[in-house]
């Protein structure tokens, strides 16, 4: 599950056209945070989310996952929607 997580993050950084340091996480405070679109977290389904969940905490003990809007190829840090 945590390869699909790791590779739903790869399709979304290319279907809004992110840069491609953002399908990595960076470090948020404490946490190691992945910021995605906001409208793709919306529309992604329980089982797509709980992958993405699976993909972060296999690799990190203090994780979050962020959410916000998309200017200049970029995630703008707006708001964690999951913290681990």
């Amino acid at each position: 599950m945590a390869a699909a997580g790791k590779a739903l993050i790869s399709r979304t950084v290319q279907r809004y056209g992110l840069n491609p340091t953002n399908a990595e996480p960076i470090t948020f405070g404490s946490r190691m945070t992945i910021w995605l679109p906001e409208k793709a977290w919306v529309g992604f389904t329980p089982r797509q989310k709980k992958s993405i969940e699976a993909f972060m905490s296999s690799n990190y003990a203090n994780w979050g996952i962020g959410v916000g809007q998309v200017s200049d190829g970029e995630v703008q840090l707006d708001r964690l929607v999951v913290e681990h």
